[in-house]
């Protein structure tokens, strides 16, 4: 999930308007960007995703980011929509993705093996959000429809090429509900 997580922090701001929109962003999609960070001082993908996404590693990076938006801006609300979001990233990630939600525990339904039907919950989620944005109060740039086009066409791109990259196993309809090698 991608877009889906930006369309999120749009409804966000939608209903919490003096909410700041960096916080909204960041907080949104701040389980990647820790994923990002593991990754990059060395940490493989698999451990870097425990450590970013399963819910006791997450619920320090909502605590941790909340409190420095607390901090930063004394404001309440803005420091529990951060811890709100964290969440939400990891929710939509059981969705779309195939992590764990905690060690041992259950993982994701892997939506995103479905390429079509992960663009479709995406593409809904951003354009729900993006519908939301009040015009007038949010960044013109973002609520202009140029913005969803290139978060779409983003996404579609994305997932095109990840069409290509997976075996055709994974490629069915009926995955991961049933194995796409076993006969219905």
């Amino acid at each position: 999930m991608i877009i889906g997580h930006l369309g999120v922090a749009f409804a966000t701001r939608a209903r919490w308007p003096k909410a700041s929109f960096g916080w909204l962003l960041v907080a949104t999609t701040a389980p990647d960007i820790w994923r990002v960070i593991l990754s990059a001082a060395g940490y493989a993908w698999w451990p870097s995703n425990t450590l970013s996404h399963t819910l006791p590693w997450s619920a320090i990076v909502a605590v941790t980011l909340a409190s420095i938006a607390w901090l930063m801006l004394r404001d309440g609300v803005v420091a529990l929509l951060v811890a709100a979001l964290v969440a939400s990233h990891i929710a939509l990630d059981m969705i779309s993705g195939w992590k764990l939600l905690w060690i041992g525990g259950p993982a994701g339904l892997d939506l995103q093996h479905i390429e079509i039907a992960e663009l479709a919950l995406e593409g809904t989620l951003a354009w729900l959000g993006w519908r939301l944005l009040p015009r007038g109060r949010a960044p013109r740039w973002l609520t202009s429809r140029a913005a969803l086009v290139v978060l779409l066409a983003g996404q579609a791109a994305y997932l095109a090429q990840t069409f290509h990259e997976r075996p055709e196993a994974t490629r069915c309809l009926t995955y991961p509900i049933v194995p796409c090698w076993k006969k219905l």
